[in-house]
């Protein structure tokens, strides 16, 4: 399959064609971009307006097009993009179709020709490769360039297998160990947020429905940036993390760094004289719960303890005897309750 024009690929989505492959990476390159979003939602829109007017049957003749919209707008173009257009054919329809359907037509010729000068969409759907995990389940997959990668559970990577330039493209959670190649940076993206590596060990956590991306760098160097504006950059060392927030679309470095960020590949938990406030979100993070305190000063007792293929009701065992507190699960979350430590 050829490279991918964005109207015919959307088109192609919209009148049901697609194969599960082509779907799975349609919808990643959907979520890569504000741009992409707001391309599909607008094709999506003239769909339905034109009571499904046969989209697929139009060819995305740039050329063409680019005179089309010219002669209607009054403006210059480039010669190179000038073509002679063929007759017109004219078919009679009611009134109020009618004028939906040239209005339809009208904004996807607009649409593709102005996509087409943006020319930002390159990629080869045919090769993408995806990964995905079930919600309980990590995988380990190893990449063309031998960068090994852990998914979390409800996750999604994918790549192209061909890999001539590192990247991919992360929903949920995984932690890399880039293979070094100086010649060529590695390059995740998860949704607004950029990350850019040459060789190193680091988790990322890019879940959708959470308002940040994490990334918590364990061995090397990593440039977390936002992906349109790459001079919002910090750079991360050993022992750092950092966090891009989605809704201030800023990048900022964490002062204090999560405690064990990537337990779910190591499983095992440590905790070394931490208040109570960071064993929970912990715990929350690993196990995939929510907990909740009836008293605030119940968050300022300290704990250690050290687990290794940790089990939650072990460690609320340990914690009701080392706190003084009692755990009471209540429908989807767990209440601590007790006097807390001043």
């Amino acid at each position: 399959m050829k490279e991918s024009d964005p109207i015919d690929m959307i088109t192609k989505f919209l009148s049901g064609s697609m194969s599960g492959k082509e779907k799975d990476a349609f919808l990643l390159w959907v979520d890569h971009s504000d741009e992409n979003k707001a391309l599909y939602e607008e094709l999506s829109q003239v769909w339905d307006l034109s009571d499904n007017y046969q989209i697929p049957e139009f060819e995305t003749n740039i050329g063409e097009n680019w005179n089309k919209v010219e002669s209607r707008l009054d403006v210059e173009v480039a010669p190179e993009l000038k073509v002679l257009e063929p007759e017109a054919k004219v078919r009679k329809l009611g009134f109020p179709k009618q004028l939906l359907q040239i209005a339809a037509v009208f904004l996807i010729v607009s649409l593709a020709a102005w996509w087409f000068m943006k020319g930002d969409f390159n990629e080869n759907l045919d090769s993408m490769v995806l990964v995905k995990t079930a919600l309980e389940e990590v995988k380990e997959i190893e990449l063309p360039d031998g960068t090994k990668v852990w998914l979390n559970g409800g996750s999604e990577l994918a790549y192209d297998e061909v890999f001539e330039k590192r990247k991919v493209e992360l929903r949920g959670e995984a932690f890399f160990d880039v293979t070094k190649k100086e010649e060529s940076l590695f390059e995740i993206y998860s949704g607004a947020a950029k990350t850019v590596v040459l060789g190193t060990a680091f988790n990322v956590r890019a879940y959708p429905r959470e308002g940040e991306v994490e990334v918590t760098v364990v061995r090397g160097k990593v440039a977390l940036q936002e992906e349109a504006h790459p001079e919002k950059t910090v750079i991360l060392e050993a022992g750092n993390a950092g966090a891009y927030k989605k809704a201030a679309k800023k990048v900022v470095k964490e002062t204090k760094v999560k405690k064990n960020a990537d337990s779910w590949k190591t499983n095992q938990l440590n905790f070394e004289n931490v208040p109570l406030v960071e064993v929970l979100e912990s715990l929350e993070r690993h196990f995939n719960v929510k907990i909740e305190t009836a008293n605030r000063d119940l968050l300022k007792c300290h704990f250690t303890g050290d687990y290794r293929n940790p089990e939650l009701e072990q460690i609320f065992q340990v914690l009701e005897f080392g706190i003084d507190l009692k755990v009471k699960k209540e429908k989807d979350r767990y209440l601590l309750e007790g006097k807390g430590c001043k």
